[in-house]
């Protein structure tokens, strides 16, 4: 349950088959129609991971790994006009394995640009993804060893 500012309260129930991810919601205004939206870090065993970023277009774009056991594949959408739509896929990566209680990675901000931090679909290195609208630009931030 969350209570936003203008006193309301939001409860959200999730299916059986999905968990939050995140400590906390976010509170952002979505479809910029001046009251926010609750967003969340919901994970599904079939549908991945989702979570949301603003990029430096003002564009809202849904980045998410799709099946982080099976897929393993970055996926970018963008919320425009009210409906979401298919932007890239970068396969190969994931964010999760079977039995950890947390995500592996996460969004950060590096020289005002939002990267994605995930791990190779093998675990053998951890990378920072940036996506400029066109193009996934590829950064590995250290090797993982076993």
């Amino acid at each position: 349950m969350i209570k936003l500012s203008n006193a309301k309260t939001v409860t959200i129930t999730l299916p059986q088959s999905d968990v939050f991810e995140d400590a906390a919601p976010r509170l952002l205004d979505v479809d910029a129609d001046g009251s926010p939206e609750v967003v969340v870090v919901q994970s599904n065993a079939r549908l991945g991971t989702k979570l949301a970023i603003y990029d430096e277009t003002g564009l809202i774009e849904l980045a998410y790994i799709d099946r982080p056991y099976l897929a393993k594949t970055l996926m970018i959408w963008w919320f425009e006009g009210g409906k979401l739509r298919f932007v890239s896929e970068l396969a190969g990566y994931t964010n999760h394995r079977i039995g950890e209680r947390d995500i592996a990675g996460g969004i950060r901000t590096c020289s005002g640009m939002p990267e994605m931090i995930v791990e190779r679909a093998d675990w053998s290195e951890m990378a920072a993804i940036t996506f400029d609208a066109k193009d996934f630009v590829v950064k590995t931030i250290v090797g993982i060893t076993s």
